[in-house]
């Protein structure tokens, strides 16, 4: 069984993709990362780290869509904001 551990997000800003993958060369706005540990194998999300099959991550490319729902205004404030921020130092793309 693997649990859940902490999840964290990859952005970029105007001119700039968020995106930490690609997919066939394509960057994406923004990556969320869902990071799971072993934890029938190991005692520890420490222990479980520093073994090859320790943990286990989720990513999931997001972007933003140009049609705005309503009804669901904050998260298009949230998604704004993504929009506005470009994090440095950028490091290199892995394409699958």
């Amino acid at each position: 069984m693997y649990r859940l551990k902490q999840f964290h997000f990859h952005w970029g800003g105007k001119g700039c993709s968020g995106s930490e993958h690609t997919i066939a060369g394509r960057t994406y706005l923004s990556e969320l990362h869902l990071v799971h540990w072993n934890a029938i194998k190991y005692k520890s999300f420490g222990e479980a780290a520093a073994a090859p099959d320790g943990l286990a991550v989720l990513g999931i490319f997001l972007e933003v869509s140009l049609i705005i729902n309503h009804n669901n205004e904050t998260n298009v404030f949230v998604l704004e904001d993504f929009r506005n921020v470009c994090v440095y130092p950028r490091k290199p793309l892995v394409s699958f």
